[in-house]
């Protein structure tokens, strides 16, 4: 296999996967409970060993910036 191929399958993989990760975004992220504005705390967006506690305010810019 040439470089250039390697690559493009390589791109390719990354794109399906990144694809398949915005589609999981959503009940990750605690949109439904973020835009509601009310109610209990939103969950912690965990990755692994990476663990973030998301302010409302922090998930609308998420939003408007994934939509946008």
């Amino acid at each position: 296999m040439t470089f250039v191929r390697i690559f493009v399958y390589a791109a390719g993989a990354f794109s399906v996967v990144l694809g398949v990760l915005h589609f999981t975004f959503p009940e990750r992220f605690g949109f439904r409970a973020a835009l509601s504005g009310e109610g209990p705390p939103l969950p912690p967006f965990r990755l692994w060993f990476y663990r973030y506690d998301f302010k409302r305010s922090d998930l609308y810019g998420v939003v408007c910036v994934m939509n946008h």
